[in-house]
């Protein structure tokens, strides 16, 4: 039987409330929350989405699913873009001034994209960080030689903790205006 979008949320609504999370209403519904709250159950292309929408936004917070759906694009996208420069540009024949200024430029391009890839992917760990009710700080426990990357791991894939949220790790407006009155 088919439904539509107004029924079904009806029926999820008149669904005892002890099946529904209290951390989780917009997964319920099927409503895309606000860009400053988490999307708990997110899809792979909501993630995306979200992941780009939030590149530069180190405050607020990030769900599991917004974490780990994007976490296989950057891999893949890291690899092909190597991929690119090691086939094709250094593979490129003769040594006059086209052929360098072609490897320079693509060089700079790559590394400009990897830059802007790892600014966000800093800003999504962050997120997700704040989502478990820790510090976007503890990232920087991966600089601890052996062990460090395998804590942070295990940081990120805790659940979200609503209750160890902070005011100055929302969203610079919902904090602003929640501090001044």
């Amino acid at each position: 039987m088919y439904l539509s979008v107004a029924q079904r949320r009806e029926q999820q609504m008149s669904a005892p409330t002890e099946n529904r999370s209290q951390w989780e209403p917009h997964a319920v519904i099927g409503i895309e929350p606000a860009l400053k709250d988490p999307w708990y159950g997110a899809t792979f292309g909501q993630a995306l989405k979200r992941f780009v929408q939030k590149a530069l936004h180190f405050r607020g917070y990030a769900s599991r699913a917004e974490f780990w759906w994007v976490q296989p694009v950057l891999f893949i996208t890291s690899v092909c873009l190597v991929a690119f420069l090691q086939n094709v540009v250094w593979s490129a024949s003769g040594g006059n001034v086209a052929v360098w200024a072609l490897r320079i430029t693509a060089l700079m391009v790559v590394w400009l994209i990897q830059i802007a890839m790892l600014v966000a992917q800093l800003s999504l760990i962050w997120r997700r960080l704040h989502d478990t009710g820790r510090s976007g700080a503890c990232f920087f426990i991966t600089f601890v030689p052996v062990i460090g990357p395998v804590i942070t791991a295990v940081l990120l894939a805790l659940p979200a903790k609503p209750a160890g949220r902070r005011g100055e790790w929302s969203d610079i407006d919902e904090y602003v205006v929640g501090w001044l009155g």
